[in-house]
């Protein structure tokens, strides 16, 4: 009878000892779980930093393109008596105004912004005939807040999505207000449309 009970003794600490360690197996594949779910968690949050700067990098790239394309060309058309009254994109590329990654003279009537848009050209009117100049382009939702933030004070006005953000010739100053909205308020790329003078 002692013999059988140091039996069932026996089998109880061996089925202790089988439990334990099941639950240790268990509990390490629950840590090594856990782990891999971290580690996906922190690359997703990497890859959306890094997209992030992309994105700003690009903005960065375009406003500092803009405003050399601008300064270039106003050199450059100051010197005419007609003003901007014969600007193209072809003779702007012809004298360097325009960035080489934005202007192929392969294709000398065309130029593309630094997001991938078309960029059109025309002389405007202010006072007099050929005293300005517009540059129009669409802008991505994302860059469009920091684009515009950085070409104030570059040009003499600008509008985003037909908002008026600045006019210095009519008085209108900008307005951070006026920008969010025109940037926000309907989801989808903006079309922005600066105008430059002498």
């Amino acid at each position: 009878m002692q013999h059988k009970h140091d039996s069932n003794i026996s089998t109880s600490k061996h089925s202790h000892a089988y439990a334990r360690k099941q639950r240790g197996q268990i509990g390490g594949i629950i840590s090594v779980v856990l782990a891999l779910a971290v580690a996906a968690i922190g690359l997703v949050y990497v890859m959306g930093s890094f997209n992030s700067a992309k994105g700003s990098t690009n903005s960065l790239g375009a406003t500092n393109d803009f405003i050399s394309m601008i300064g270039k060309t106003q050199a450059t058309f100051n010197q005419s008596p007609a003003g901007f009254a014969n600007i193209s994109i072809q003779t702007m590329g012809q004298n360097g105004d325009i960035p080489s990654s934005m202007w192929n003279s392969a294709t000398p009537t065309s130029m593309t912004s630094p997001f991938g848009t078309a960029v059109t050209v025309a002389s405007n009117t202010i006072t007099n005939p050929g005293d300005s100049a517009t540059l129009t382009l669409s802008v991505p939702q994302a860059n469009c807040a920091d684009f515009a933030n950085a070409l104030n004070g570059n040009v003499e006005a600008m509008t985003v999505g037909g908002t008026p953000i600045v006019d210095n010739n009519a008085g209108t100053a900008f307005d951070p207000t006026t920008l969010g909205s025109a940037c926000n308020g309907t989801a989808g790329a903006k079309k922005f449309v600066l105008t430059i003078t002498r």
